[in-house]
């Protein structure tokens, strides 16, 4: 996986992505993130090989996204651990 570079609307997308649990897509959509095209970027970044999960928002047809850690992430989220 190639990290985009930081000041890309791609790059926006996956820094979006690394410092929340979940987001939706009118948090990518956001002039501030991705922009109009801010769902393409998302599915840019999984053609690159980002692990992102997707899943419908309980009690609504909106979909909800996050970047699925890796397992030595997943380790220290779970344990706290350093």
């Amino acid at each position: 996986m190639n990290r985009p570079a930081p000041d890309t609307r791609k790059g926006l997308v996956l820094a979006l992505l690394e410092q929340r649990e979940w987001v939706t897509a009118a948090d990518i959509n956001t002039a501030a993130v991705g922009g109009s095209s801010g769902d393409r970027r998302l599915r840019e970044l999984r053609a690159d090989g980002w692990p992102i999960e997707r899943e419908t928002v309980p009690g609504s047809s909106m979909h909800r996204y996050r970047l699925v850690p890796e397992l030595g992430q997943l380790e220290l989220f779970t344990t706290g651990g350093g």
